[in-house]
């Protein structure tokens, strides 16, 4: 294989960075993505390939991508990983190629279940209720085998925990900022002077030295003391 000769493949290696550096039309980086491609293909090397998606997966390559999907089920299966990796966040172009592809077909063709093994189950989450529509098309395809029934069963449960587990997140860090500003009007209301907040401590209705710092801050919100009455403040609390 050509490939094997050390020179050879440093001078290709300098090439596809040139040519990959120097694109500036969807012609050009068509031409870099083919024979990236073919090398990954032919020789099982995905350097040139993984230069290509780093140049170029940082960009909207939403025109591009569309450009290879648009004959989806008859495209090469190892053509479609550089391909989610290119369209990086932007799910909605695999999303649509999926849709379309689910509603021309009987069952479940060999593309679309690769992409679905292999997209980011973070899509899921992004358009919740379109992926469970579709996962139910998928589910309702006449043709659908029982592996690949179980597969996309599968895949709709871990999208299902997934939005779960971050309902349930969403959920306490919501509970938690009323809890804070519960306290915060708490602190505010009931201390109006700096002695009302050294009665508290005295009476052990303060225990902690955050609770104590906080109704100082909101103290000070609504009067400022004078030096002495400062002063005063922290030798009572040292005392205490």
């Amino acid at each position: 294989v050509a490939f094997k000769i050390v020179w050879l493949e440093i001078h290709c290696n300098r090439w596809i960075a040139r040519r990959i550096s120097a694109v500036s039309s969807e012609e050009d980086r068509a031409y870099v993505f083919d024979e990236s491609y073919y090398v990954l293909k032919r020789l099982a090397r995905g350097e040139y390939m993984d230069m290509f998606v780093g140049e170029f997966g940082r960009s909207d390559s939403i025109t591009f991508i569309s450009r290879y999907l648009e004959d989806f089920d008859n495209l090469e299966t190892a053509m479609l990983y550089p391909l989610l990796q290119l369209a990086g966040s932007n799910y909605k172009v695999i999303f649509d190629t999926l849709t379309k592809s689910v509603a021309k077909n009987p069952g479940l063709n060999k593309n679309a279940l690769f992409v679905l093994q292999n997209i980011s189950t973070w899509c899921f989450e992004i358009d919740r209720d379109s992926w469970a529509s579709l996962f139910d098309k998928i589910a309702e395809l006449p043709e659908i085998t029982v592996s690949d029934f179980r597969i996309v069963s599968k895949l709709q449960n871990m999208a299902w925990q997934k939005a779960k587990s971050n309902n349930k997140k969403e959920k306490e860090a919501f509970q938690t900022a009323i809890y804070d500003e519960n306290i915060a009007a708490d602190l505010f209301h009931c201390y109006d002077t700096l002695v009302d907040i050294v009665t508290e401590v005295s009476l052990g209705k303060t225990d902690t030295m955050l609770h104590v710092v906080m109704a100082t801050c909101y103290a000070l919100k609504k009067y400022m003391p004078s030096q002495e009455e400062m002063v005063q403040f922290v030798s009572d609390l040292e005392r205490l």
